[in-house]
Order: C-alpha cells, then structure tokens, then sequence
C-alpha cells in the first residue's frame, strides 16, 4: 500500500508533502497513512540509525512512537522526545533520519562563554571511531580524510563535545547541499546535541 502512495501523485500521501499540518489536523485518512509509513519505512529508518549511533542517542529509540508525532511539512515528519526535535524525510527512494536537535542544545551551540575561564578543547570522538558510524548510517563509503572534528569549546559554551563534519565539501565559503552530506554535534557525554543529514 505505502509503495501506491508514493507513486501516484493523487493521493493523500502526496499532499501531505506538500503541506504543512500539525498532528492534531491529521483527517482520519492522514493518520491511517502515517500509520503506515511508520511501520513500514520510518520504523526501520530509525532503527538503523539508532543502531549505527549506538551509545550516542540522547534517548531510547523505542520512544519514537506515533505518540510522539508533531507536524509534517514538505516531506519532513517532525517527532518531540521530551524537548528534543527529531525531523525523518520521507524521500521518494527511503525515508532518513533527517534532523535531531535538543532543546539545550540549540541555547548552547549558539552563547559564547562569558566567564573568563579557559575553554576544554578536548574531543570525546576519534575519526576512527565516526567512519564505521556514518557509513553504516549512510550505506556510503568515506575514507579518514572525508571526515573533519572540531572542538565545540572553541566557539560556544559547551566544553569538550566535538563538532563532526563528514563529506562536507565548501565552495567560496558556502557548504555544497549533497546526500553524502552528514554532520553532528556531541557533548562531552558522547550523546547527541545535534544531528543532520
């Protein structure tokens, strides 16, 4: 059924991508869609996400439920884990975990230090250790070289996380929009502060 929706362009599947509606302006049609796609592609998307960053989830991944359903817009099915945002694109070929963003996170990655102290420019993550994780996240293939960690305590309030780049390719300054695009941000528990594919 959810392969019907996804190929002919007259059905509710389709229009909810080109729409945006909160959870609680679902018709019943909608939520039985949704249902669907849960099951049988966002399901399995989160879990082999969840399963390549084993230990650096700030949650458990059996708590993405429809329970936990927040809006969709333009493909994007928005899930709230307590306060942190978790965004899967619904993609024509596979849906992805697209986005996680927590709630602290989002004040922290953008407040400079103001207390004089020096920063802990330690990273809690090796290149070694993210090549496994994004390429079983991706299905990609990268090399050492694809990958790029900074010190978080370099440029915001959060001492020793690290700010992970991996096939990220700039032009004249401006990061170049490619599917092997993937970067995040951990703290210096090694959980995520934020995710993005």
């Amino acid at each position: 059924m959810v392969e019907n929706l996804l190929n002919d362009t007259n059905t509710v599947q389709f229009k909810q991508i080109r729409t945006n509606k909160p959870a609680s302006r679902l018709t019943p049609a909608e939520r039985k869609t949704l249902e669907e796609l849960f099951a049988e592609r966002f399901k399995p998307a989160i879990d082999r996400w969840a399963n390549a960053y084993k230990g650096h989830i700030p949650f458990d991944a059996s708590e993405i439920n429809l329970s936990n359903f927040y809006a969709v817009s333009a493909g994007c099915y928005t899930f709230m884990i307590g306060s942190t945002t978790l965004v899967i694109y619904n993609g024509k070929d596979k849906a992805k975990v697209f986005y996680l963003m927590t709630k602290q996170g989002a004040h922290d990655l953008n407040s400079i230090p103001t207390d004089g102290k020096s920063r802990d420019l330690s990273v809690p993550i090796t290149r070694e250790e993210v090549l496994p994780m994004a390429e079983a996240d991706t299905g990609l293939h990268y090399e050492l070289k694809d990958i790029v960690i900074k010190p978080t305590g370099a440029y915001c309030v959060i001492d020793g996380g690290a700010d992970v780049e991996v096939g990220i390719k700039y032009e004249n300054g401006m990061m170049l929009l490619a599917p092997d695009n993937l970067g995040f941000v951990i703290g210096k528990d090694g959980k995520f502060i934020t995710y993005q594919h």
